[in-house]
């Protein structure tokens, strides 16, 4: 698998957790308004930003999120 360059910077805040999330796990995005289209999209936790949480999606690309807008997708 190929890996690709984040379409953002990732923060020097800890990597670990974000208390509903963890880096490494499987989110379903869910309940955006401004880019529905991202709306179902499987992506994993890849660290936070703030009071967001940044995910890579399935097609590589880079989005900090609210969390809010993601699900755990269930094992």
């Amino acid at each position: 698998m190929a890996t690709s360059a984040l379409a953002f910077s990732i923060s020097s805040a800890p990597l670990a957790s974000n208390a509903a999330f963890s880096a490494g796990d499987v989110v379903t995005v869910t309940g955006l308004k401004a880019k529905p289209e991202h709306n179902g999209q499987s992506a994993r936790v890849v660290g936070f930003q703030g009071d967001r949480v940044q995910v890579k999606l399935e097609s590589g690309e880079g989005l900090a999120l609210r969390k809010e807008n993601l699900v755990r997708a269930s094992a």
